[in-house]
């Protein structure tokens, strides 16, 4: 539990030095909780430890993608939903909202990080076939009983993702239906953090 504290320590302190344009800070500390999640992850092979493992491969990855290192970051953002498909099982799924939800949202973010990324490269069919891949779990994490801003979080990402994906490749109307869906789940996100 101690490496795992360090992660978390780390990580925070990382976050804020992101948030203050210290990237290259940033990105040092993000490599050395990824170093840390990776050997937690090689030794233990949990569903925990790989889940730290892929959050922090997305953490490197966003660094990554915001310095312009795009092909470093998407190297990243694929081996994080490699690991996402692989802990993701359908059996997961439980009855409860929340519960279906979360069994999915793993792999929906890992491949909205992953989209983000093919964006910025330009490669909108690529990002596309990644957004219908896991379009049929998306609607578990707006489910109109869903109170967890979180998984709510995920659905409206993958909405904008959406949204630029297709004006990338021309069609306005599908991209102005999902900015709508995703504007929709925003103020309910808000709604739930202001009570």
């Amino acid at each position: 539990w101690r490496q795992r504290n360090l992660m978390i320590v780390l990580s925070q302190f990382a976050d804020i030095q992101k948030a203050h344009g210290e990237l290259d800070a940033a990105l040092a500390k993000y490599e050395e909780v990824l170093a840390i999640a990776r050997a937690l992850a090689d030794e233990l092979e949990t569903p925990e430890s790989l889940s730290d493992l892929s959050f922090s491969l997305n953490k490197v990855a966003g660094i990554e993608q915001a310095r312009g290192n795009l092909d470093a970051a998407l190297a990243k953002f694929e081996e994080s939903l490699a690991i996402e498909q692989d802990l993701f099982s359908p059996s997961d799924f439980s009855d409860s909202v929340v519960g279906s939800a979360r069994a999915r949202n793993g792999v929906c973010w890992s491949t909205c990080q992953l989209t983000s990324c093919l964006l910025a490269m330009g490669n909108s069919s690529r990002a596309q076939t990644q957004l219908t891949a896991v379009e049929h779990l998306i609607p578990a994490l707006e489910h109109p009983d869903l109170r967890d801003a979180n998984l709510l979080d995920t659905a409206a990402t993958f909405h904008e993702r959406r949204a630029e994906c297709e004006t990338q490749l021309g069609d306005q109307t599908l991209a102005a239906a999902s900015t709508a869906k995703a504007t929709a789940l925003r103020a309910r996100i808000a709604d739930i953090k202001s009570h």
